[in-house]
């Protein structure tokens, strides 16, 4: 009998240290991510968990948070001040957002030797994309009013790769924004077909293919300040680098000084919500 009452307390004891623990421990919210879910105690911690897994800096991602009932939806990123969660659903998403636009470099390189920009592919309605600034390649151009292939990661025939998924159909705008706005994108806005199988191919327009080897192969080097920071030698098509300034040089045969290479002047970045698109890596 004694040996029972003792158990009771120690229970009793238990259940009470229990519930103080559960009354004074930070509320727990469940967040979706990567068709999983995070549990996490504010916005902020949601999205350093994610940038963990991912392995990418937090600021690359966005919180969203939606609510159906009055239509609503709230985020928080790295350029906002912290705030609890709101009401409604919560997902974390990967930059370019719907909204966001910013700008990277855009050069192919054959042994050394850097090309002169093309045409986009015209869209499935007959039309071009082409800035009429861009004198070197024409002057035709229907940037608002054309639709079909556009999807947001696009040129306008100046050496400049321009991201902003809000200009793709809405019913793309998932998959084409966020780790979606990946460089095989912005290789079929400009009609690059990329071969099958690696080691990477690329047929670039109105070119003989060039064949790969031990010598001779395709890279994507990314460089800022002119020198690289990554060198890709496998799926150049999947890179996601949601970077304003870099440079993507496609690069064949010679791949030394790849970063020395001759760049327009870029536009300005600016963010989804009127904050400033972020600094990232």
């Amino acid at each position: 009998m004694y040996d029972l009452k003792i158990i009771s307390y120690i229970a009793a004891t238990l259940a009470c240290l229990a519930l103080l623990y559960a009354a004074s421990a930070p509320k727990r919210t469940g967040v979706f991510f990567a068709g999983g879910m995070l549990w996490t105690s504010s916005p902020k911690d949601a999205l350093e968990q994610a940038a963990g897994i991912l392995n990418v800096p937090w600021e690359s991602l966005v919180l969203e948070s939606t609510q159906l009932h009055p239509p609503q939806t709230q985020y928080y990123h790295s350029t906002v001040p912290q705030q609890p969660f709101s009401a409604g659903l919560h997902r974390v998403l990967a930059r370019p957002v719907r909204g966001d636009h910013y700008h990277q470099h855009l050069v192919f390189r054959i042994n050394g030797v850097q090309m002169q920009p093309w045409h986009d592919v015209e869209s499935l309605r007959g039309v071009p994309w082409d800035d009429p600034a861009s004198v070197r390649c024409g002057s035709h151009y229907a940037y608002h009013s054309a639709r079909g292939l556009h999807v947001g990661f696009h040129t306008h025939c100046d050496g400049i790769a321009h991201s902003h998924p809000w200009t793709a159909p809405y019913a793309l705008k998932d998959s084409v924004g966020g780790m979606g706005h990946t460089t095989g994108l912005l290789l079929d806005a400009l009609g690059v077909e990329y071969g099958p199988r690696e080691p990477p191919n690329l047929q670039l327009p109105n070119r003989d293919s060039m064949p790969s080897n031990s010598t001779h192969t395709w890279q994507l080097i990314v460089c800022r300040g002119g020198m690289p920071v990554l060198r890709v030698r496998e799926h150049l098509d999947r890179v996601w680098y949601p970077v304003h300034g870099a440079a993507l040089v496609f690069s064949y045969g010679t791949h030394s000084d790849a970063c020395n290479v001759s760049l327009n002047r870029l536009p300005a970045a600016h963010g989804f919500d009127n904050h400033p698109y972020p600094e990232l890596f």
